[in-house]
């Protein structure tokens, strides 16, 4: 649940990012960044999602 969260806090943040007024390689370097965290967090997600299911089935299969 807190991944959805941070995922939507940091997609604001690249919206309020263009109107702040950094230099545009400050202004680069917070999108790369945030841009790596939304895709790592996504990726993480999945991954673990991937992970329980697979879980999930064994258990089912076991019993």
């Amino acid at each position: 649940m807190w991944r959805n969260w941070f995922i939507g806090a940091l997609g604001l943040w690249i919206i309020i990012l263009g109107f702040l007024g950094f230099p545009s390689a400050v202004q680069r370097a917070f999108m790369i960044i945030s841009g790596l965290l939304v895709a790592l967090i996504s990726f993480w997600r999945g991954v673990s999602e991937t992970v329980a299911q697979s879980a999930d089935k064994k258990t089912e299969q076991a019993e």
